[in-house]
């Protein structure tokens, strides 16, 4: 078997249109179970004993619901000297939107100003550093949209977080940027230059969060030189072979809000046909 598509999400449209791609170029993809494949590792290396023969590449859909056991396959499928894309360490920063700001703090990728609450803080403080309501309240892991929560006042804010606070979750609170309401752009960037974009608009005036799983909708855009830039920063810092990176009009221009490195594939078959020309050399 030539590919490997090693995932969690057993019924994912992305999972289906990525190996339908395969299958029509004359490349069969193995769906492999993350939560079920096991693998062996001692002092000669590591193999999968019970999955067969080495594939000529792996490619890791697997996003931040996807345990950190099962992310581990990946580092696996690493050590035994495969090809993977994406790797396990620029996968793992992905997971994290701390990890994420910070990275793109330092390689200087424009994001919205962010405040991490830790123990001690005021209401203030979140004014001081993230202006007045209302704010975005993410969860440090998330995809799809979920985590994200937006906090339209000063008692919203407190009790959105307190009980976040109280599960045990990393809290992570942002400026909310409100230029076009309910809209955002995906750009995919492959081997470090943006193949496709499409807007994202969601489903209701009354809903924030774009994300197609949400029942947004999308349009395929070209996108400004602007945006691929930023893009195409944002993944070279993270490491990244193939990503989806959302972007929001800011005042100021472009900023990111999220790097996926495993992004949805449904918003068009035209960003899986990239996917795969950026994959097929590799395999021969």
């Amino acid at each position: 078997m030539s590919v490997w598509l090693l995932s969690h999400l057993k019924d994912s449209p992305g999972n289906r249109i990525f190996s339908e791609e395969g299958a029509r170029r004359g490349h069969p993809v193995l769906a492999v179970d993350a939560a079920t494949l096991a693998w062996r590792c001692g002092q000669r290396g590591c193999d999968f004993p019970l999955a067969g023969g080495p594939p000529r590449i792996v490619f890791p859909r697997m996003g931040s619901s996807a345990s950190e056991s099962q992310l581990y396959s990946v580092l696996a499928a690493e050590s035994a000297g495969w090809d993977v894309v994406n790797r396990y360490a620029a996968l793992k920063v992905c997971r994290d939107k701390a990890q994420t700001y910070l990275r793109l703090q330092a390689a200087g990728v424009p994001f919205p100003d962010t405040m991490w609450l830790g123990g001690d803080w005021t209401w203030q403080q979140v004014l001081d550093q993230c202006g007045p309501p209302p704010h975005i309240v993410k969860l440090a892991t998330g995809t799809k949209g979920q985590g994200v929560l937006l906090s339209e006042s000063r008692r919203s804010l407190l009790s959105i977080v307190e009980t976040l606070r109280c599960l045990g979750a990393p809290v992570l609170v942002q400026r909310f940027l409100t230029i076009v309401p309910g809209c955002d752009t995906r750009l995919l960037v492959v081997g470090g230059k943006v193949r496709g974009a499409a807007t994202r608009q969601a489903q209701s005036p009354e809903e924030f969060r774009s994300n197609l799983h949400l029942g947004g909708s999308a349009q395929i855009i070209e996108p400004e030189s602007r945006q691929v830039q930023i893009a195409e920063d944002a993944v070279r810092c993270l490491g990244l072979e193939v990503a989806g990176v959302d972007l929001l009009e800011a005042e100021s221009g472009p900023v990111v809000i999220e790097v996926n490195g495993s992004p949805g594939l449904e918003a068009s078959p035209f960003f899986v046909k990239h996917i795969w020309d950026y994959l097929e050399p590799r395999i021969g």
